[in-house]
């Protein structure tokens, strides 16, 4: 398992302390399912650390053909139902956006990539630039969205300005009227949009996960 934990959380780009945080566990304790410190993992955390990345329990644990018995045992305890997390869709990659300046809107490559049914994407994006390498997207990863016109402040989301498209954390203050696209990398400035602006701006989807060849 620790092989296959590691080098899927490679590849979806996560840090330890992000996987952690979506299973319940710290950083440390990733780094010892990794490094084969726990070799017995508990049953209540194969499920969710499956889910976290975007991938199946047979797969983490090695399974060549389904465990029945470990199956059976996990839908004993309520932490799964029928598995169905192994099915793959495709999505239309479209053109670049930029993680540093807005540029110019994205448009349709005739291209798709195929997407774990675990993940609920709509269509996907290549980055460009560094403005947001602290989230950890870098330039060149494909971006995972889904599509939807309001994101909660905070939010990774793809934004239309005018003609233009950024991603970006997006917030929103409705008493000042004011949106503010923040990166993050602090040797880029965050762009902010008040009611006197006269600019269109849109929130096209949410930021879901990112795709990086591992090199």
């Amino acid at each position: 398992m620790s092989d296959r934990l590691k080098k899927r959380r490679l590849e979806l780009g996560l840090s330890a302390a992000q996987v952690g945080e979506r299973v319940g566990k710290n950083k440390t304790t990733i780094y010892r399912y990794e490094n084969g410190e726990i070799e017995k993992v508990p049953y209540s955390i194969i499920v969710p650390l499956a889910k976290a990345l975007h991938t199946t329990p047979e797969y983490l644990m090695g399974w060549e053909e389904q465990n029945d018995d470990v199956m059976r045992q996990l839908e004993k305890d309520g932490h799964i139902t029928p598995l169905s997390l192994s099915g793959t869709h495709k999505v239309p990659l479209l053109g670049t956006i930029a993680c540093g300046n807005p540029i110019e809107a994205i448009e349709r490559t005739g291209e798709f990539i195929d997407l774990s049914d675990a993940i609920k994407g709509d269509f996907a994006l290549k980055c460009k630039g560094n403005s947001m390498v602290n989230a950890r997207i870098y330039d060149g990863d494909i971006v995972v969205c889904r599509k939807q016109d309001m994101v909660q402040n905070g939010e990774i989301a793809v934004v239309l300005i005018d003609n233009d498209v950024t991603l970006k954390r997006f917030y929103w203050y409705e008493d000042a009227k004011v949106a503010i696209l923040r990166p993050e990398n602090p040797d880029y400035k965050e762009i902010q949009i008040t009611a006197e602006d006269t600019v269109d701006v849109r929130i096209l989807g949410k930021a879901l996960t990112t795709i990086r060849e591992v090199k």
